[in-house]
């Protein structure tokens, strides 16, 4: 899957609207976003450095203060990007229609990382940011920019009477989720820290053994 809209409204108003970095062509964008994500992600936002973020880009300083007005502004842009990049795939790919929730999940999980095959440091530095910030706030930023869209994402559509009557629902779904969350964490650390790309069916077929021992244990 390619992520072409590199740069949406609500990153624009992160880095200023004035900011030439909008105009810049996807493949510059692209390489700037994956070094800073990169480095981000390595080294946490007191250790980062900007010089490093250019020298793997491939640009100047001073080209990279034209775009950011300091490294808070390049870190906030990531955190906004990083968030709505996903929603964006997710709302374009998904159209809500499958009844079954692990089907859901699953799809949902696969589009992640078809964007971290653009973006391979995305789901690294996910994690970072949310150890700095609660999970909670960040779903009500994300709630005042895309309404409903947990509520879509895991309930809409949804036929919940697959499950055994016993099941408490939330719980289901947060268990899939963190089972999953835990599977991509750990698949992308391991081809990351050998240098090697994303394998989609090698990820499948790990993604769906573990959502068949979880569908035999919830479902009817």
């Amino acid at each position: 899957m390619k992520v072409t809209k590199v740069v949406m409204l609500k990153i624009q108003e992160v880095i200023g609207l004035e900011n030439t970095f909008r105009t810049l062509d996807d493949e510059k964008k692209r390489r700037i976003i994956n070094s800073a994500l990169e480095e981000f992600s390595l080294n946490k936002y007191e250790k980062a450095s900007t010089n490093a973020i250019v020298k793997n880009a491939g640009i100047s300083k001073g080209s990279l203060f034209q775009y950011f007005a300091n490294k808070q502004a390049l870190y906030d842009y990531l955190g906004a990007f990083t968030i709505e990049v996903m929603l964006e795939a997710i709302q374009k790919e998904m159209g809500f229609r499958e009844r079954d929730l692990f089907e859901r999940i699953r799809k949902i999980a696969l589009i992640k990382i078809g964007v971290a095959a653009e973006y391979p440091y995305i789901i690294p530095f996910s994690k970072v940011m949310y150890e700095q910030i609660s999970v909670d706030e960040i779903k009500k930023k994300v709630e005042a920019e895309y309404p409903n869209i947990y509520e879509n994402m895991y309930f809409k559509n949804i036929d919940f009477g697959l499950f055994k009557e016993d099941m408490d629902i939330h719980k289901s779904i947060e268990i899939v989720q963190w089972t999953l969350e835990r599977i991509m964490d750990d698949y992308m650390k391991d081809i990351l820290a050998r240098d090697k790309a994303i394998n989609m069916e090698e990820l499948r077929l790990l993604i769906d053994s573990y959502l068949s021992t979880l569908k035999k244990a919830f479902y009817k």
